[in-house]
């Protein structure tokens, strides 16, 4: 299956592959409030809306919440 993804200036990316996507996402291109699309449907969800991104989000949030400091923390 193939996906569309907008970038922060609203430009659109694709078709691209699952893999593609989870690669763009460990990189650091893709956050869970990227809006993303299946590329044969037009409506727009968040990244965090698809199951095969979940894995990779949550490392995402998990890096994120190592990097901060202890008075972020609190």
């Amino acid at each position: 299956m193939n996906f569309m993804v907008k970038d922060v200036e609203g430009t659109e990316h694709g078709p691209l592959n699952e893999d593609t996507m989870i690669k763009w996402a460990e990189a650091g291109n893709i956050n869970a409030e990227t809006p993303m699309r299946n590329a044969l449907m037009a409506q727009w969800k968040k990244a965090s809306d698809f199951n095969f991104m979940k894995d990779v989000l949550a490392r995402q949030d998990a890096e994120k919440e190592k990097e901060k400091t202890f008075m972020q923390k609190l």
